[in-house]
């Protein structure tokens, strides 16, 4: 019985160093396969080695550097972190992890291993040039063109790919002198190449940033209120206002027209008309055709002055409505990856073409000074009248307030915007009974 036991540890033992030697054999067959570039071979062997010896990191290695290389980038990654993980001192491997994060879209993991490869290998071409397409996705376009010409220079291989995206982040940044410069270097470095003809072709486009835009919008839509009117005749109770309901249909439309862009200035206008049309209280339809412009000055990399003058007319029912001119001062302002920012003041004014009261004048008298006691006849005025200029709704309409707009990125898989803001207001009408002041916040 002893000897029975003692048989089958010997075999087993033996069992398990034939399978380390099978493993050391296929990892070493793996490893001179990659050396040849054949990685479909030397992937299938490296995977069996490490069936065989799940710690073995050299293994590993070879599956995911093999993966890299057939840009098989989603399966690259197990490998490449187990490899990391059963041995963390294994030179280069956070630049891989890098690569094939970034190529899946795994931002902010690829951001970690280049931060991480940045202090392993402070002078690896690769690991500038994937900081380069990290920040170029972040629009930091200055800084990636830096990380760019930086991967250039460290490899003359990477030189053409490094700068052809030089010129390209160049070009975002509308420097045109660089952008020019590096694409011409990549023509002179690697005639006749793919690269070559792709920096060809950005040269081509190379003054896109500065043609005019133009651009249209329309919309449409549709809605139902359940109190159109709104209004109440000598309204002593609340179930004396109307509640009239109707459905509507609303469009609106715009054209944009640049006619002057620079890198310095940005000029133009935006003709629109807006309107609604309601199923049955068609004496509530609004037209509101309106005009607005701009004129941007860039004071530096990150903000914009602007400068936007605008002014409409309005009709209710065929009738003339209001009319409204003025304009906004902002200040817009990039911060890189916690968004963009815009401050600003408005002033508009409105002037209203129809009457606040249309009932007959009043058998009642008022006093303009207030002082009933002591009033003369020149005093006096139907009471009417004075609603009718308490109700005076023209005005002045001045406010202020700040926007925040974050852009929700790749990592959380949408692509939209966070815009969250505050505006103070005050109306100042010629009316005591429509002058106001307003506050508002919003997040969304």
């Amino acid at each position: 019985m002893r000897f029975g036991v003692i048989l089958l540890a010997v075999l087993m033992a033996a069992g398990t160093a034939w399978a380390a030697d099978e493993a050391r054999v296929l990892r070493t067959s793996a490893e001179q396969l990659a050396a040849q570039n054949r990685c479909d071979e030397a992937m299938s062997r490296a995977r069996r080695a490490r069936e065989l010896a799940p710690g073995d990191a050299r293994a590993a290695l070879v599956e995911g550097r093999c993966a890299l290389v057939l840009n098989e980038y989603e399966r690259a990654i197990e490998p490449l972190e187990s490899a990391q993980r059963l041995d963390p001192t294994i030179k280069g491997l956070h630049a891989d992890l890098a690569t094939a994060y970034f190529q899946v879209n795994r931002k902010r993991d690829a951001g970690r291993a280049l931060d991480a490869a940045e202090q392993e290998s402070p002078d690896d071409a690769r690991v500038a040039l994937y900081r380069g397409l990290l920040l170029l996705e972040e629009a930091e376009h200055e800084a990636a063109a830096a990380e760019f010409e930086r991967a250039a220079a460290l490899d003359s291989d990477l030189g053409p790919l490094a700068g052809y995206f030089a010129g390209r982040a160049w070009q975002e940044d509308e420097n045109r002198e660089r952008a020019q410069a590096a694409l011409e270097q990549v023509k002179a470095q690697a005639p006749g190449s793919t690269y070559a003809e792709q920096a060809e072709l950005a040269l081509t486009r190379l003054d896109e940033p500065y043609l005019p835009h133009r651009w249209a919008k329309f919309q449409a839509g549709m809605d139902f209120d359940s109190n159109v009117v709104l209004l109440g005749d000598n309204v002593a109770l609340p179930q004396s206002i109307s509640d009239e309901s109707d459905g509507r249909g609303h469009w609106a439309a715009d054209f944009g027209w640049e006619f002057v862009r620079s890198p310095k200035w940005s000029m133009g206008i935006v003709p629109a008309y807006s309107g609604d049309a309601h199923l049955e209280l068609s004496r509530f339809n609004l037209h509101y055709p309106n005009i607005s412009g701009w004129i941007d000055r860039r004071l530096d990399e990150e903000s914009v002055l602007r400068l936007r003058p605008h002014v409409g007319f309005a009709t209710r029912s065929g009738d003339a409505y209001v009319t409204t001119g003025g304009g906004e001062l902002a200040y817009l302002r990039t911060f890189g990856k916690a968004g963009d920012g815009r401050l600003f003041t408005d002033v508009t004014g409105n002037d209203y073409h129809f009457n606040t009261s249309s009932k007959p004048v009043s058998k009642f008298y008022s006093c303009i000074s207030g002082n009933v006691l002591n009033c003369s006849t020149e005093q006096l005025e139907p009471l009417d009248a004075r609603v009718a200029r308490a109700r005076d709704r023209d005005g002045v309409n001045i406010s202020a307030g700040y926007e925040h707009r974050i852009q929700l990125g790749p990592d959380t898989q949408l692509d939209s915007d966070l815009r969250a803001g505050f505006l103070g207001g005050h109306y100042a009408s010629r009316g005591e009974e429509y002058e106001h002041d307003e506050v508002k916040v919003w997040l969304g």
